[in-house]
């Protein structure tokens, strides 16, 4: 009893100190595991802002190389001057592509025209060049894997060009050890032993924080079968130097994809570090129970500092996106995706506020879908729902509204943004102003139809219309009446007076002809003094008489140029069909040939085609 009752209190002091002791060793393994998740996740989001990176910056390439390739005019003639100039113009204006540009001919597989350096082109047929290869056959934009010439390291990014009918590539190299992406990765430090690559679809780095492994592969290693299938992640894995671990996330551009491998020792040295020395702390110092709550004390504050030092990097990463960001003179926004967020501006850069003419807090009180044209919200609305199904981006040219009420042409390109888990963290758009380009086309297309004088239907409009008539009138039972006219001795005004008093006579009866016409009528110029007018939805014959004296009538009217007074007068044929049989080509011919008559019976008459 006496024994008992001697070591009991030790008893009790021994099992006291066990249980502290205890509950000591299960604190700091939980906390050790909370700590590693915290770490792990931290690096896994650092990863995926470097994927985001290189997402970014791989459609800015594409970029440029689309509004460059779009906005100049092209021979596509093999050797031509003119494009290989414009491609030295373009080597030495790029942000992002200035080693080399050039054309090139999918169907041959040979450069057409290139902006040669000095160590050269790589050859068409080189393995790494069969990506793009591939893609621009298929008519679409692509990357190459990583290619060398000599000991140069290149990427080439390809766009399709199309004139007139005819589809080349638009090539433009990459020097991947002078790339701003090799600039930034370069400035990614991860401990003594991490190393951050972006990596081609073949497990070459496009570019790396160690600068000499530019251009080579980094070997057979798990990560790279994840990438391979677009998965991204963090493993660990055995390797002959130790344990690794690597966080990785795939680009969805070419099967690309950003890596970071590290040491396991190094990764999780200064949590195990920790546990280890509060382990044999706390096997050491059972009587003193101080000492748990120091070493606990201790191990928290290296978690600390490690948590400070991770949140200070991620800060830095995110700095400089923001720089990218704002910075880009393309419109960008992020879209939200998620709750009362959906559809609406969470972020928007300066270059967008310019386009739209729109604050940043106003912008941030819209929606995306305020600022479209009705006519085009559907299909973006459509787009952005593939996004969720599993396109990875989609582009299409809309009208977006500005802060003067006006409409501006835009071309919208639209990626989602996904966490390592595929959950949809937010929308990216990109938005170029190509009104200047819309209006260019439209002045062209308004050229090609219209006569550049008077401003009237040319001969291919005139043509396009009457056989449009015709072809209503065939269904709806109504005729279609051509006139023919012809100024009479017009000739003697440009003898007279010259050619310059011409054109503005001409000018004056053009726009005496529109007043004339009815607005269902299509008033042109053939050429010279020759004008026509289709006249469509026609119940009765005599109502194209009508017209008729009502053109008559108007260009007889005196009219004044230079001070000098003209009486002109025209000479009218007229020519009335609409049955199945009747065919654009058979009116003009019927028309001109009674004009003609009207000018052997006298000039200043209407004659009609077929009349006795």
């Amino acid at each position: 009893m006496e024994r008992m009752r001697k070591a009991a209190p030790v008893a009790l002091g021994l099992s006291l100190i066990i249980g502290v002791a205890a509950l000591g060793f299960v604190a700091t393994r939980a906390a050790s595991n909370r700590a590693q998740a915290v770490h792990t996740a931290d690096r896994a989001q650092e990863q995926s802002t470097l994927a985001g990176l290189g997402t970014q910056y791989v459609l800015f390439g594409f970029k440029e190389e689309i509004n460059f390739s779009s906005s100049h005019a092209w021979s596509l003639r093999p050797g031509d001057p003119a494009d290989t100039a414009q491609l030295r113009m373009y080597q030495g204006q790029t942000a992002l592509l200035g080693y080399a540009a050039a054309l090139v001919d999918p169907k041959t597989g040979a450069y057409l025209n290139s902006s040669i350096p000095g160590p050269g082109l790589p050859p068409l047929d080189d393995p790494g060049m069969e990506p793009l290869m591939a893609a621009l056959r298929l008519g679409g934009a692509g990357l190459s894997s990583v290619v060398h010439v000599g000991n140069v390291p290149l990427v080439a990014y390809g766009v399709p060009l199309n004139t007139d009918g005819t589809t080349v590539g638009f090539f433009g190299f990459s020097r991947l050890d002078q790339s701003p992406l090799e600039s930034y990765v370069t400035h990614l430090h991860f401990g003594n032993t991490g190393v951050s690559y972006v990596l081609d679809s073949k497990g070459v780095a496009v570019a790396a924080s160690n600068p000499s492994l530019v251009g080579k592969p980094v070997g057979q290693i798990p990560p790279l079968e994840s990438l391979a299938q677009g998965k991204g992640g963090f493993t660990q894995y055995a390797t002959t130097g130790g344990g690794q671990v690597a966080t990785f996330d795939p680009i969805h551009l070419a099967g690309w994809g950003a890596l970071t491998t590290q040491s396991a020792a190094e990764f999780y040295g200064p949590i195990q570090s920790g546990i280890l020395r509060v382990e044999e702390a706390l096997l050491l110092l059972l009587l003193v129970a101080a000492g748990v709550v120091t070493l606990l004390v201790h191990r928290r504050h290296v978690a600390l500092r490690r948590e400070m030092r991770t949140m200070n990097e991620l800060a830095e990463a995110r700095e400089r996106f923001r720089h990218a960001f704002e910075k880009t003179p393309v419109g960008m926004a992020l879209i939200g995706v998620h709750g009362d967020t959906t559809g609406r501006f969470l972020q928007v850069n300066q270059a967008l506020c310019q386009l739209t003419g729109f604050s940043p807090t106003e912008l941030l009180a819209r929606s995306f879908t305020d600022l479209v044209h009705p006519d085009n919200a559907e299909r973006v609305t459509s787009a952005a729902g593939r996004l969720f199904s599993g396109d990875s981006s989609f582009e299409l040219e809309i009208r977006m509204a500005t802060n003067s009420g006006s409409w501006r042409w835009a071309r919208l390109h639209g990626s989602l943004i996904r966490d390592t888990s595929g959950r949809p963290l937010y929308g990216v758009a990109h938005i170029e102003d190509v009104s200047g380009r819309k209006a260019a086309e439209q002045r062209l297309a308004h050229l090609a139809l219209h006569d550049p004088l008077t401003n009237l239907a040319n001969r291919v409009l005139v043509a396009e219309r009457l056989s449009d008539a015709l072809t209503i009138a065939h269904t709806t039972g109504d005729q279609v009446g051509v006139l023919y006219l012809d100024l009479d001795n017009f000739k003697h005004i440009n003898d007279r007076l010259g050619h310059d008093v011409g054109d503005r006579v001409l000018a004056e009866v053009a726009d005496r002809l529109r007043t004339a016409v009815r607005p269902e009528d299509t008033p042109g110029r053939l050429g010279g003094d020759e004008f026509v007018v289709v006249c469509t939805g026609l119940k009765d014959p005599a109502a194209v008489l009508a017209v008729a004296e009502r053109v008559e009538a108007a260009i007889a009217t005196p009219l004044e140029v230079d001070g000098a007074t003209f009486s002109v007068s025209v000479s009218t044929g007229i020519s009335v069909g609409g049955g199945a049989d009747t065919y654009a080509d058979q009116l003009l011919r019927d028309a001109d040939a009674a004009m003609y008559m009207a000018k052997r019976n006298g000039r200043g008459r209407v004659e009609m085609a077929g009349a006795s």
